[in-house]
């Protein structure tokens, strides 16, 4: 999907998580700190004012968890972890 104006589409917004993921995931996994997403909230269309968010969805927030694998990431909820997304349960203490 193409975004509007400046907007960001999709896939420009996945370059950019992949970028910083791949930039943050080594480091913090030397230091045994833990990354979490919480999901976007709240919902929004697709190319709400020019920027289609990716991590609203489980799909989009599983994707963000298996980008840049490590026991150190994970994806929250205000509600709890999703028991529809297992890859909530990858983050595990290292202490």
């Amino acid at each position: 999907m193409a975004a509007t104006g400046d907007g960001l589409t999709s896939e420009e917004n996945w370059e950019r998580i992949d970028h910083f993921l791949g930039a943050v995931v080594p480091v913090l996994t030397a230091a045994k700190v833990r990354l979490a997403c919480h999901p976007h909230d709240p919902y929004t269309p697709p190319g709400y004012r020019g920027v289609t968010r990716v991590l609203g969805t489980v799909e989009g927030l599983k994707r963000f968890v298996e980008m840049h694998e490590s026991p150190i990431t994970a994806s929250i909820s205000a509600r709890g972890p999703s028991p529809r997304c297992s890859t909530t349960r990858r983050a595990r203490s290292s202490r």
